[in-house]
């Protein structure tokens, strides 16, 4: 599922080649018994290349812009999710009720 929601074409870029651990929460007196502590961001950043300039220009649909962006190596919330949860500071579930599909 990781793969397929990283987007399999991708998914090379992060450069996992022997699989990975991924984790559950695990509750204890530190966090009351949640397994989560603290907050961490995900985060989705578009830089407005002068195609994204020429798209926005022309009103092209969000999906079309996102598109165009992800080519151009924009990552999405749920990418860089799915990078923290195979990093470990975070479980799958978390990331799927924060980002949309």
């Amino acid at each position: 599922e990781i793969v397929e929601s990283y987007g399999k074409n991708m998914y090379p870029e992060l450069g996992i080649k022997d699989g990975y651990q991924l984790y559950r929460p695990v509750g204890c007196d530190n966090c009351s018994r949640t397994g989560y502590r603290g907050r961490m961001g995900v985060h989705e950043l578009l830089v407005v290349s002068d195609n994204i300039k020429k798209l926005i220009a022309k009103r092209e649909g969000a999906e079309v812009i996102r598109e165009i962006g992800v080519r151009e190596g924009m990552r999405t919330l749920l990418q860089d999710g799915i990078w923290k949860v195979i990093c470990g500071h975070t479980d799958l579930k978390q990331v799927l009720s924060v980002c949309m599909r």
